[in-house]
């Protein structure tokens, strides 16, 4: 499997690269929206508490109608989100470093 991989990245150097880049951008976006969303739900569970209303949980209570089930509000998806930055950034510095040495042949 290591083998077959290896041979994807000689043979196909660019695509890899720029597949890293995208899934190194879909992450750090997930993350920061991830961010935010968390920022958004304690400011406004805040907010709530002082008004005697029971506070705001999820990211779905707190826009509701918008699609949140991507945006990450534990620790399984920080982490997932975490693994996939590291992924796609691990895959474009791999892809950058073969594509350096195909052309110093």
């Amino acid at each position: 499997m290591l083998d077959d991989l290896v041979e994807l990245l000689y043979r196909y150097p660019g695509a890899c690269q720029a597949a890293g880049r995208g899934l190194n951008s879909i992450a750090g976006i997930a993350l920061i929206c991830g961010t935010y969303a968390h920022v958004g739900t304690t400011a406004a569970s805040i907010a709530t508490g002082m008004a005697g209303q029971p506070p705001v949980t999820q990211a779905a209570q707190l826009l509701p109608g918008i699609w949140t089930w991507w945006v990450p509000e534990s620790l399984a998806g920080l982490l997932f989100y975490g693994t996939a930055f590291a992924a796609g950034t691990l895959l474009a510095v791999t892809a950058n470093k073969v594509q350096r040495q195909l052309r110093a042949l």
